[in-house]
């Protein structure tokens, strides 16, 4: 080790910490380090992931719900004869089949 240089930018040194690293593997807060990025990858993934199921499940809500509103008469706009509805054997008001609709979707 006679005429050693130990600066940083020294080629043999850079080689000899290489070595050393590759001999000892990665330092304990390197990995706990990697290891926390990772889990925070994945909870991310997981949370944008909920998020889109989210939204598609919102956007069929108001798909459904627009589809209702154009097939179930307005309950303030009274049916032309009638204010009433029949639905199997029942007379239902125009709101409640409209509130009936949405619950068996």
């Amino acid at each position: 080790m006679l005429g050693w240089d130990g600066s940083k930018d020294s080629l043999e040194f850079r080689r000899l910490v290489d070595d050393i690293a590759t001999i000892l593997g990665p330092s304990p807060t390197t990995a706990e380090a990697e290891e926390s990025r990772k889990v925070e990858e994945e909870h991310l993934r997981e949370q944008e992931q909920q998020r889109s199921e989210e939204e598609a499940r919102r956007k069929a809500e108001e798909a459904n719900r627009r589809r209702i509103d154009q097939e179930v008469p307005n309950p303030c706009e009274p049916e032309p004869g009638s204010s009433t509805r029949s639905t199997g054997g029942r007379s239902l008001s125009s709101a409640a089949t409209r509130q009936e609709i949405r619950l068996m979707l």
